[in-house]
């Protein structure tokens, strides 16, 4: 039940490539708890003496979400995206993200914050709250890929395999993390360690052809909307599948493929043609 969920609620660090479906994931779980949820970039917080948004204003939002109840808004998701732009060692900002961290620190092991909203003050316990980091810690998956995909080709005794022999897998640890400019003490409140997949040419497929969401379905909508057919050829979802793969932009980029074809075929749709088929 949503009182068990609540009860045993864990701190999450969920990693994955761009476009593999990090922050729908979030959003429909939210929805099936009838829970406010907040995804917003780490990025945008700042310790004081550091310009950025104030925490609170989180609280703030959470609490709007909620309609001004306070026990709900207690009960709500935050998810921080770029949560691994905090660490890293390549620019001259380490001193202001390890600021950051440490407001994150108290932020996520629980206070009780002040907050103003339409009026009324509310004494906000963050200790309630589910928080998720969220990012594509790219540098680091690569890294453990490659890393594993040099002790399966040590084991096999082969110098070399193909890209398809080889298994994409890999365990991130809480060291990992560690390593990649987290504070310790921050990434040990976060109790789960998961990701997201990559996404296959056949899983971009799937999403074309049996998602509610698929940006073709949108198209296909755009065009009955101006009085036209839109027929799209299996050869073109294919092509689309498979740009949106080379291109290693996931789903997202599935979105930016079927919008060009959209553009493409803009003049015929306000010329008043009542069929369209796009073909490879």
């Amino acid at each position: 039940g949503d009182s068990d969920l609540i009860r045993n609620k864990a701190n999450i660090i969920l990693e994955g490539a761009t476009g593999t479906g990090k922050t729908y994931i979030i959003e429909e779980v939210a929805k099936k708890l009838k829970l406010p949820v907040l995804i917003t970039p780490a990025t945008n917080y700042s310790s004081v003496g550091y310009r950025g948004d104030d925490l609170t204003d989180i609280l703030y939002k959470l609490l709007d979400k909620a309609n001004g109840n306070l026990e709900l808004a207690e009960r709500g998701i935050v998810a921080f995206d770029e949560f691994d732009k905090l660490g890293g060692f390549a620019d001259n900002n380490v001193s202001m993200r390890k600021a950051i961290q440490q407001e994150l620190l108290t932020f996520i092991s629980g206070t009780i914050l002040d907050v103003e909203y339409n009026g009324k003050t509310y004494n906000f316990d963050t200790s309630k709250l589910t928080f998720i980091g969220m990012g594509a810690f790219t540098n680091l998956r690569e890294r453990k890929i490659k890393e594993n995909e040099k002790k399966y080709k040590s084991s096999i005794g082969f110098s070399s395999l193909g890209e398809d022999d080889i298994v994409r897998k890999y365990k991130i640890t809480k060291d990992d993390y560690v390593d990649e400019g987290l504070e310790r003490e921050l990434v040990g409140r976060f109790s789960c360690l998961t990701h997201t997949n990559d996404l296959s040419v056949n899983d971009l497929e799937g999403i074309l052809t049996q998602s509610i969401t698929s940006p073709l379905n949108g198209l296909r909508i755009t065009g009955n909307i101006m009085g036209c057919e839109i027929d799209i050829d299996d050869e073109i979802v294919h092509e689309i599948a498979q740009r949106a793969f080379d291109t290693n932009t996931g789903a997202r980029g599935l979105i930016e493929i079927v919008q060009s074809l959209k553009d493409v075929i803009a003049n015929d749709l306000f010329s008043g043609e009542s069929k369209i088929t796009i073909t490879s």
